[in-house]
């Protein structure tokens, strides 16, 4: 009985072994590379917005036909910027309800809550095409003209409402940086979880 009792513990020691190998091997062969490069997408998007808000005209200059005329073709790149990302929105929207499920049937990956915590974290950072709320409603003609990329913005539209792209954009690293915060803060963990069970 003795003998069985201690053979019955083994095995659990065995499974929790296994069940650390397996973690750290996700984490070695999965996770960590994935960190590494969504840390090298992070700083192009923040290049990238910071210079299209560097390219934006002053207030000042928003009044002058030179001014609108910037202010239209930065809003022009943003929305071909959409456009050349389009397809990969789908495809993290698509990840997303895959791997995880949806509101209404939510589901796991199956490897640990940890696990799950990074890969959310990491999917909700890439963009997928619906704006995280914010301070206010960025919901005017010019941002929905943007976010939808369906038509070419115009010049009425940027008389109307180009004040707003200034804000846009900053609200747009200011999430960015949200974002990457929570994929920082879920990969230590995960990271310190997998390096004191090695």
């Amino acid at each position: 009985m003795i003998d069985l009792l201690l053979k019955l513990i083994d095995r659990l020691i065995q499974l929790k072994q296994y069940k650390t190998q397996r973690l750290e091997r996700v984490f070695r062969s999965i996770i960590e590379p994935t960190y590494k490069e969504l840390a090298e997408i992070h700083r192009d998007y923040l290049q990238m917005f910071e210079e299209l808000g560097r390219q934006l005209p002053s207030p000042l200059e928003m009044n002058d036909e030179a001014g609108k005329r910037q202010l239209l073709r930065t809003a022009e790149q943003l929305r071909q910027r959409r456009i050349l990302f389009e397809p990969v929105r789908e495809k993290v929207s698509a990840l997303k309800r895959e791997l995880f499920g949806t509101v209404a049937n939510p589901r796991t990956l199956g490897f640990s809550a940890e696990i799950d915590d990074a890969v959310r974290a990491m999917l909700d950072y890439l963009p997928d095409g619906v704006p995280s709320d914010g301070e206010g409603s960025r919901a005017t003609a010019l941002y929905m003209a943007i976010r939808e990329s369906a038509v070419a913005i115009s010049l009425p539209q940027v008389n109307a409402h180009g004040a707003t792209l200034p804000d846009v954009v900053a609200f747009t690293v200011n999430d960015c940086r949200q974002k990457w915060d929570v994929v920082c803060e879920k990969f230590v963990r995960l990271q310190v979880m997998v390096g004191t069970a090695a």
